[in-house]
């Protein structure tokens, strides 16, 4: 299982595709002025459609909505071709709607109107398309979209039942179920394009099952000196039938002379790796699984002290009960398959919807979290990476050219976050078209290279 361990996570396999793809997979590290939005955010409000008050609407979510408010007014809204209209659509946001313990999740689409309405002058007419899943629901389920308190008569908010598997453009165009949100009559969205298209959380594949990872991994770029302290790197399996104190599990590792332990340390308030008893590491957290620990490892130094370890990372290696899938098996928040094919397609459905008339246009995809084991997310950033590649050379992953993108106005970028593990790697995809794009155009190899081999080399 070591050489398993090595061969697997040695090899730097996002930074070697983006290599080997650099014309056409573009990369970046999040930018200041994306960074709060690309931000996971999820709003809880009981009875949110009879709230008024845009400040009690959008609570602790206030600066990751007036981030993505900021960002289409200031970059958007600015070019004489779209002022003093703002067409927006909003897609698929993940909770919206799971009252799972009570809570009701405010969509989307709700929060974004009252974020821009608060910074919008009222002589400019923002108009939101809503195809969110609260949305999707309530209009399959024959009902219509709730009234909406608050918002200023310059802001206008319709519902819109999306498959985001499925051709953007012809929903739109064709018999698809839609209403005001205020009650009226529906409006026709016939030939309309979108200055923006916002989707929360909807690249989110947090589709693996939830529970105990049936083994971590210490993974660390050379082995970790000091004192007694011998090689922590490999895989710790979950020991069974056996807890820390506070129920949380433990895991361990044999070998022909030591016998390595995980476990939680209360007293400590932190996870800690043992040999023999005789403690070697720990990171202190509130974590319930050591792979979910944020923050730097300690290792005992030759003189009993703690020493931090940055590069020393623990992730999951097997999910709960071994879960594992291939990409093309995996299915995202928003609907879309995991697979490289299926992301190509759906940028292409998303540019079908985009104004290409406005130069500034731009399609903020947002992701979330890559649930599963260490292999299965790092597989899956491949293909999202692949996918974009796909798109960005006028394939839609569907064995034809791109029509919609063969002009090359339209280019896709991927948001990655640096220095952090898979699970939490990916930010999302942009779509913008080439001139006046947000993001800078240095290589991504010359950027992020170097904090991701560090963590992934075994």
């Amino acid at each position: 299982r070591s050489s398993s361990l090595a061969e697997c996570v040695g090899r730097n396999e996002v930074i070697n595709l983006v290599k080997g793809q650099s014309s056409e997979t573009l990369i970046r590290s999040i930018p200041p002025s994306f960074e709060a939005a690309t931000t996971r955010f999820q709003r809880s409000c009981a009875h949110w459609w009879e709230v008024a008050s845009g400040t009690e609407l959008l609570g602790e979510c206030q600066l990751e909505l007036d981030s993505i408010a900021t960002l289409l007014l200031n970059h958007v809204l600015q070019h004489p071709c779209c002022a003093p209209t703002l067409r927006i659509l909003s897609l698929c946001d993940g909770n919206s709607e799971n009252r799972h313990q009570g809570h009701s999740w405010v969509p989307t689409s709700v929060l974004l109107a009252h974020a821009l309405g608060a910074r919008t002058a009222p002589e400019v007419k923002i108009t939101i398309i809503a195809g969110d899943e609260s949305s999707r629901r309530r209009l399959w389920m024959g009902g219509t979209p709730l009234p909406l308190r608050g918002l200023p008569p310059n802001v206008a908010v319709n519902a819109v039942c999306l498959n985001t598997r499925s051709s953007l453009r012809e929903q739109l165009d064709g018999p698809t179920p839609r209403q005001s949100f205020d009650g009226g009559p529906y409006s026709s969205f016939a030939g309309v394009r979108f200055d923006a298209v916002l989707m929360h959380q909807g690249l989110c594949f947090c589709d693996a099952p939830h529970g105990v990872p049936a083994a971590v991994a210490l993974l660390c770029p050379s082995p970790v000196s000091g004192g007694t302290c011998a090689d922590l790197r490999g895989i710790y399996s979950l020991a069974q039938n056996c807890t820390s104190s506070d129920a949380r599990p433990v895991y361990h590792k044999r070998t022909a002379n030591s016998h390595l332990t995980i476990f939680w340390d209360n007293a400590a308030q932190a996870w800690t790796l043992a040999k023999h008893r005789c403690r070697l590491a720990r990171i202190r957290c509130s974590a319930t699984c050591p792979s979910e620990a944020a923050g730097a490892w300690e290792v005992v130094t030759a003189e009993g002290g703690w020493a931090i370890t940055p590069q020393l990372r623990c992730v999951n290696w097997a999910a709960a009960d071994g879960w594992t899938a291939e990409p093309r098996h995996r299915m995202s928040c928003g609907g879309i398959s995991g697979e490289a094919t299926s992301i190509g397609a759906f940028l292409n459905h998303v540019t079908e919807v985009l104004d290409g008339r406005n130069p500034k246009s731009i399609a903020l995809l947002h992701a979330g979290l890559v649930t599963g084991s260490f292999r299965d997310a790092e597989a899956l950033i491949m293909e999202a990476c692949s996918g974009v590649a796909l798109f960005n050379c006028d394939g839609d992953g569907a064995s034809r050219p791109a029509m919609q993108n063969g002009d090359k106005r339209l280019k896709a970028t991927v948001l990655m976050r640096l220095g952090v593990l898979p699970q939490n790697r990916f930010a999302g995809i942009v779509l913008q078209p080439q001139r006046n794009s947000l993001l800078q155009r240095k290589p991504y190899c010359d950027t992020g290279s170097l904090p991701f081999q560090q963590e992934d080399v075994s």
